[in-house]
């Protein structure tokens, strides 16, 4: 080896990257950057997801700190006591013998003590939040809902003669029935839960949480952690495994008994809300709408109080009115060519095969007999009206007046003076009103389905129209 290998190899040694823990390389050349470190082995080749660590159990390396010898003494008395407490916790919990077939719990009534003992868990005088926490175990064999605690219920009725008969034929007493309102915190979001008929039983040490009186109301679990889900599908709390192989959920309350909870689960007369509630909800549909879907049970979480009234709303009112229609049906007081309903349509944006945009519509008020007059331009239009006025004094009849629009196809002097000079009159619709002019617009739009059915039904191009 040489003496320049020499002094690279130590220069390599001397580089040290702060994001790898690697030497050989500086923090800014490092192949980790835009990859995202593994957050079970802190490596950087995988996901998560794939880390083969993920279900291992985590390795705690406790690291030895010198101690000071002036806080020796005081060590060893926290230690003791420490040891003294965790001793007489695991003499109240473990109370089962692991053998080759499983777990047997011990049938003497000191064994199963542990479930009714004196322990005062419902002491909060010391915390002043005004929400406080609290664990619940998870029962199959439970037939209610048990807790200890007196100062949570919103509803209570004192009751006697209820034993409770536990493992062993150790029985407790209950000393009342209520309601509770609790609710449990999931990914951040708040599940109201209306716990219904739970037994109040002083001397036990846990608040217990019937399974069987949950899916009984509609509920349901699920998984390892034994995941609470609602009615509505929804995962509403997650279970923790103990030490000693039992399911705890953490459950909240309100310490302040006297604001009721809303919204509680599953009851759901408090969701309840009146017709123009809903209506608002809605985006405003009529109430007829609103009682059907109701109704047919369309949409789930619609509660609404039938005895509510249904007022008439302004802005529906403002945003929703229009204009009345028009008669379908007139009485036909004219003889035929005395009354002409006439109306341009166009412009079409393809040029038929004979060069025309437009067309001339003349439907005779009495007969409803249809005259059609195609045309390059709308100038043209005033030459086919007098054209056709003229045809009618040759086959007999006498035309008296004509239905048009205001457009300016038709008012114009040279039309309304020829006009004038036949004494006829002209009837003009309204400003903006084509709907005045109905027979005429009517014909249009059937002329142009027909025309278009037409042609779509022998595949001719689009130029083919007139």
């Amino acid at each position: 080896m040489g003496v320049s290998d020499v002094d690279d190899k130590r220069d390599s040694d001397k580089l040290y990257c702060k994001r790898c823990k690697n030497f050989g390389h500086w923090t800014d050349n490092c192949h980790t950057w835009g990859k995202d470190q593994c957050t079970h082995c802190s490596k950087y080749n995988h996901a998560s997801d794939d880390c083969y660590f993920k279900d291992k159990p985590k390795l705690i390396k406790k690291e030895k700190k010198k101690e000071n010898s002036r806080k020796r003494a005081k060590n060893e008395v926290n230690e003791a006591n420490t040891a003294e407490s965790d001793h007489s916790y695991a003499a109240i919990e473990e109370v089962g013998k692991t053998t080759s077939r499983g777990i047997t719990f011990d049938s003497s009534k000191s064994g199963q003590y542990f479930n009714f003992d004196n322990k005062d868990v419902a002491n909060y005088s010391i915390n002043d939040e005004s929400t406080l926490y609290y664990d619940w175990l998870a029962d199959s064999a439970t037939t209610s809902h048990i807790t200890n605690r007196r100062d949570i219920f919103i509803t209570y009725e004192p009751i006697q003669d209820t034993p409770i008969t536990g493992i062993g034929d150790l029985q407790a007493q209950a000393e009342g029935r209520g309601d509770v309102n609790v609710y449990a915190l999931y990914n951040g979001i708040r599940y109201p839960i209306c716990l219904c008929s739970i037994l109040y039983v002083p001397r036990n040490r846990h608040n217990l949480l019937s399974l069987g009186c949950w899916i009984a109301k509609g509920g349901d679990f699920l998984g390892r952690r034994l995941a609470l889900i609602s009615k509505q599908g929804n995962v509403i709390a997650n279970g923790t495994l103990t030490s000693n192989n039992l399911i705890k959920f953490r459950f909240y309350f309100t310490k302040c008994p006297s604001v009721p909870c809303i919204n509680t689960y599953p009851s759901t007369t408090q969701l309840e809300k009146d017709w123009n509630t809903w209506h608002r909800r809605f985006a405003h549909i009529g109430y007829s709408g609103l009682r059907k879907t109701f109704d047919k049970k369309l949409v789930t979480g619609f509660h609404v109080n039938r005895e509510s009234p249904m007022p008439d709303c302004i802005a529906c009112t403002e945003a929703k009115q229009s204009v009345i229609p028009f008669n379908k049906t007139g009485e036909r007081k004219t003889n035929p060519g005395e009354l002409t309903h006439i109306d341009v349509w166009g412009k079409y944006e393809v040029t038929s095969i004979n060069g025309f945009q437009y067309y001339l519509l003349m439907v005779d008020d009495a007969s409803r007999y249809v005259t059609v007059e195609f045309l390059k331009s709308k100038d043209q239009a005033a030459q086919k009206v007098k054209n056709y006025f003229t045809h009618l004094e040759l086959q007999g009849k006498t035309p008296k007046a004509m239905w048009i629009d205001r457009g300016r196809k038709f008012v114009n002097e040279m039309l309304l003076e020829w006009c004038y000079s036949k004494g006829m009159q002209v009837h003009m619709t309204a400003p903006y009103s084509p709907s005045q002019n109905g027979i005429a617009e009517h014909m249009n739009r059937t002329l142009e389905e027909l025309a278009r059915a037409m042609r779509l039904a022998a595949d001719l191009p689009t130029f083919l129209w007139e």
